[in-house]
Formats: structure tokens, C-alpha cells, sequence
């Protein structure tokens, strides 16, 4: 996927699910969100539609089939899941990762833990989808 893809994606989020930029100042933020895409901030969304208090309690209720992958050099990632929540809600965090470092493409250059990490990753989706259709026949 390329960067500019992932940006236009990450910004149309920001603005009708996120809410909020840490770059940029709320009026400056609110203009760009308007002209970029057509929709005004909803800064408090996320909280009211999946329970922001306590989110590893919400996410245990109604989440599955969740990797939480976080690089541990990523400022965000202090407001991570750092450990599994449940056997479908997964985290994987790297000490050297960064944010988002796994979904980019797979480059040559790429270290061997980053490939692991994506390996490991994709084990479990495919486990998953194994599930889903060993369920799937059951019925």
C-alpha cells in the first residue's frame, strides 16, 4: 500500500471516527477535516460509541479477532494493549518497533525480527479463519 494511500486513509479516520490531530491547533484541524473530506471532527466518538473508561474491559465484552501490534519505541504506544486481553485479543509488542511498522510493504532491507513479527501475525489470522470455517461447518 503506498504512503500516500495509507495518509489519505489515516486522515479521513482522524476526522470522522478519531476526532482530534496532535499536530495541528483545533481550528486549523477542523478547517482541514471540512475541505479535505467534508465532515466536521466528532472529538468525542470513539469514547461514547465503545465506552472509553475502561477499554480493555469494553474491548473483553465485545472485542475479537483483534492483533495489538505495538513497537515500544512509539510514543503511542504507552496507550497500547501491551498484553493479550483474551486468546482472540492479541498483542504483540516489539521493543523496536514503530507505529504501524508492519502493515507497511515488506521491504529487502527489512530486519528479521520485523519479519518474524509479521510471520507471527499472519499465523494467527489464519488461525482464526480456520476457526471461523471449522465453526462454520459445525452448524
Amino acid at each position: 500500500m503506498s504512503s500516500y494511500k495509507i495518509d489519505l486513509e489515516w486522515g479521513w479516520q482522524k476526522c470522522s471516527e478519531i476526532g482530534y490531530s496532535i499536530r495541528e491547533r483545533k481550528g486549523s484541524f477542523v478547517e482541514k477535516c471540512k475541505n479535505d473530506y467534508g465532515v466536521s471532527p466528532r472529538t468525542h466518538w470513539i469514547s461514547t460509541y465503545y465506552g472509553g473508561q475502561d477499554i480493555k474491559l469494553i474491548l473483553k465484552r465485545f472485542g475479537s479477532n483483534i492483533i495489538f501490534s505495538n513497537g515500544l519505541k512509539d510514543p503511542y504506544s504507552s496507550g497500547g494493549i501491551l498484553s493479550d486481553l483474551s486468546k482472540s485479543l492479541v498483542a504483540i509488542p516489539t521493543i523496536n518497533g514503530s507505529h504501524r511498522l508492519d502493515l507497511d510493504p515488506s521491504q529487502q532491507s527489512d530486519p528479521r525480527w520485523l519479519i518474524e513479527q509479521r510471520k507471527k501475525e499472519l499465523k494467527i489470522i489464519h488461525r482464526w479463519i480456520a476457526q471461523y470455517y471449522a465453526d462454520l461447518g459445525a452448524h
